[in-house]
Parts: structure tokens; C-alpha cells; sequence
């Protein structure tokens, strides 16, 4: 299958798959005693719609129909442009249930977006475009129209495509209004940061790096103005100190240690989070697959050694790292820990509770599945540094 084809079925699937989101009841296999018995709390199982998340993007949002600002009238704990993309609907309906649909129309298209930039990726990679299809597997199809982060890495596949495409300056833009939709691509600035120095030197990073700034100074202006500054700090603290959950690896590490060992293993997972993101962007020259490979490790490792597990977070992971896989063994790992998510959640969380054995074992399994995958990506015959991207 080659051309743009693969883009087309994707957008086509994500549009159908948001009317059957839309249209579907919420829960599934809801008269089960015995998952009740099991699962006191036990409501059925969210298969296609998960309507939690979606219902707080409508009321998150809602201040552009009540004509109220965001963040001092109407509490949002995401930054700003993804605090703007949550009223969008508001100008094309006036209801929530009305913003519950067009948002997750939205989403379908968001993730056309993520497989047209990885068409244009396929191709200068040499990468099968059959892959695009890929992006149909259950955890990416899921959460791209139960959440909102396809928009975010749409902005960010497409910052990847721009950079290897040799426009460094408006990569780096791109990459920034990705930033102030959800904070997570900060982690690529040093990456970005090494082709911009390889492509022009010195007054190449400083050029990229003031189209970073400047896309963050305008943006926050612009609703510093409306709101104050002191009210945009909010998200990035709530996210910093937030505590872990039961489904992250630090959890359960930090629960095996003493009460004086948290403290260090919080900064060795930090480290972890971040070091590898700045590993990459210290080694030779990058390559088209180096900076792509580099991406989908810093990717892997931020999620795997965060204090905070979130399923959804499988949006983040499996694109770069289907452009990124070698071999069937890495592509078998990036299937595996796709429809692993979607067993964790909804599967498993909503069929055995939070808390559950069951649902431990099937985190474990995904989180293993990942540092494998982890550990084939970080092989030194595959990180070699030694060209300049195509």
C-alpha cells in the first residue's frame, strides 16, 4: 500500500469510529454479578466511549460560552492553547452534549493529522506507509477519541516532519504550540535543539530557538493580558506535584522500599525520565532515523518512569515508535504494548477495579513490554549518530 492511501483509511476508520463513539452506549456487559461481586463499584465495561474526560474538556471549555475567562472563572488544568482547544466547539454548538460530539469529530480528525505527518515521515525514512494503518490498533484508536491527546501529537509528529524536512526554525514553532497544548514536548527541545546546531551552527539554534520562545511569549501574552500571569502557572504545578497511582512503576517500586528510600528512588526516576532525552542529544551526528529513534526512546522512558500512569499516554508512544521500529521484534513490541493499554484500560480497569491483582498483572505486563522495547531501541548498532538527517 503506498501513497497517501494509508492516511485516507485512517481519517475515514477515526471518522466512523467517532460516530460509533458518539452514538453507542457508554457501558458494556453491564449485568455481570460476578464481576460485581468481584468489583463492588463494577458499572460494566467503557468498550468504545468513555464519556469522563470528554465531559471535562466540555466544561473545561465552557467559559467561551458563558463569556467568562478561563482559568480565574472557569477552573482548567491544562495550558493554554489546550485550555483554547477545549472552548473550539463552543463556536459551532451551544451545549455540552453538543460540545461531547464535535470534540471527538475533532479528535478523528486530529488523528488524520498524525497519519498524514507520518506518511510525509515514511516516505523520507524509507519506512513502510503500511504502518499509517497501524495507527488503527486499539490503544491509539481508543484514546485518540476518548482524549484529547491526538491534537498534541499531531503538532508534534508534524514538528518531526518539518525538522527532518530541513525547516528547523518552523519545527521548533510548531513544537512549542505542541508544548502549551499539554506540557510533554518540552522533552524533545534538546533533540530539536542538536539538529537545529547540526543544520546551522550556532545562529541556526539561536533561530530555532527564538521561534520556541517567541510562539510561547505571544501565546501567553496574549491571555496573560485577558487572565494574568500567576493563573498560567497552575497547570504545569498540577501536573509537577502530582502523586503517583497504582498503575506506575514508581508505585510499586517506592512501595518495595523503605520510607527513607523514596526520596532517592524519585530522583533516580527522574533522571531516567529525563537523561536519555539528553543522551541523544549528545552523541555524533543525527541522522533522519537517529533523531526518530532518539524521539521514540525519550518518549518510552518518560512514560515508563513517571510517578503517574495514564493509559492514554499510548498516543505519545506508538507513532515515533512505529517509524522508529528496525525489525518484527520491534514492531511486534509496538503492537503489543498498543493493545496492551486497551486491555488495561478499559478492560481491565473497569471489569476489576483500580486495586485489583488482574489489573496489576496486565500493567505489569505493558510496562514490561515497554522496557523491552526500550532496551531493543537503545542498541548501540541502532543509535549510531553518524550522518546528518536525509
Amino acid at each position: 500500500m503506498t501513497g497517501w492511501r494509508p492516511a485516507v483509511i485512517v481519517l475515514v476508520v477515526a471518522l466512523l469510529g467517532a460516530a460509533a463513539v458518539v452514538s453507542l452506549p457508554q457501558y458494556f456487559l453491564v449485568q455481570a454479578p460476578a464481576a460485581r461481586q468481584q468489583y463492588p463499584k463494577y458499572q460494566g465495561v467503557r468498550l468504545v466511549r468513555d464519556d469522563f474526560d470528554r465531559g471535562n474538556f466540555a466544561d473545561r471549555g465552557m467559559f467561551l460560552l458563558e463569556g467568562t475567562r478561563p482559568y480565574v472563572d472557569r477552573y482548567s488544568e491544562y495550558p493554554q492553547l489546550g485550555t483554547y482547544l477545549f472552548a473550539l466547539p463552543y463556536l459551532f454548538v451551544s451545549t455540552y452534549d453538543g460540545h461531547k460530539v464535535f470534540f471527538t469529530f475533532l479528535m478523528a480528525v486530529a488523528l488524520g493529522g498524525i497519519a498524514a505527518a507520518m506518511t510525509r515521515l515514511c516516505a523520507r525514512l524509507g519506512v513502510p506507509p503500511s504502518r499509517v494503518l497501524l495507527l488503527l490498533l486499539p490503544g491509539t484508536l481508543y484514546f485518540s477519541l476518548n482524549r484529547f491527546d491526538a491534537v498534541p501529537t499531531a503538532l508534534v509528529m508534524a514538528a518531526l516532519a518539518l525538522l527532518l524536512g530541513g525547516r528547523v526554525v518552523v519545527a521548533h514553532g510548531v513544537l512549542a504550540a505542541a508544548f502549551l497544548t499539554k506540557a510533554y514536548p518540552l522533552l524533545y527541545v534538546p533533540l530539536f535543539s542538536r539538529v537545529a546546531w547540526d543544520a546551522g551552527g550556532g545562529k541556526g539554534l539561536l533561530r530555532a530557538w527564538a521561534a520556541f520562545a517567541g510562539t510561547i511569549a505571544v501565546c501567553t501574552a496574549q491571555i496573560a493580558a485577558w487572565v494574568g500571569f500567576r493563573p498560567l502557572l497552575g497547570p504545569y504545578l498540577f501536573f509537577g506535584n502530582r502523586l503517583d497511582n497504582t498503575q506506575s512503576l514508581f508505585h510499586v517500586v517506592s512501595q518495595a522500599l523503605p520510607a527513607a528510600g523514596e526520596m532517592p528512588a524519585r530522583a533516580v526516576f527522574r533522571v531516567m525520565q529525563a537523561g536519555l532525552g539528553l543522551a541523544g542529544a549528545a552523541v555524533g551526528r543525527l541522522s533522519a532515523h537517529d533523531v526518530v529513534r532518539w524521539m521514540a526512546i525519550m518518549t518510552i522512558a518518560f512514560v515508563v518512569f513517571t510517578r503517574f500512569q495514564s493509559p492514554q499516554w499510548v498516543l505519545w508512544i506508538t507513532p515515533p515508535a512505529l517509524l522508529a521500529a528496525r525489525d518484527r521484534t520491534e514492531l511486534g513490541l509496538v503492537v503489543a504494548q498498543d493493545v496492551l493499554t486497551y486491555a488495561y484500560f478499559p478492560l481491565a480497569y473497569d471489569r476489576f477495579g483500580p486495586v485489583a491483582p488482574a489489573l496489576a498483572f496486565v500493567v505489569g505486563a505493558l510496562c514490561a513490554i515497554r522496557l523491552v522495547l526500550l532496551a531493543c531501541l537503545l542498541r548501540p548498532d541502532a543509535v549510531r549518530g553518524t550522518q546528518a538527517p536525509a
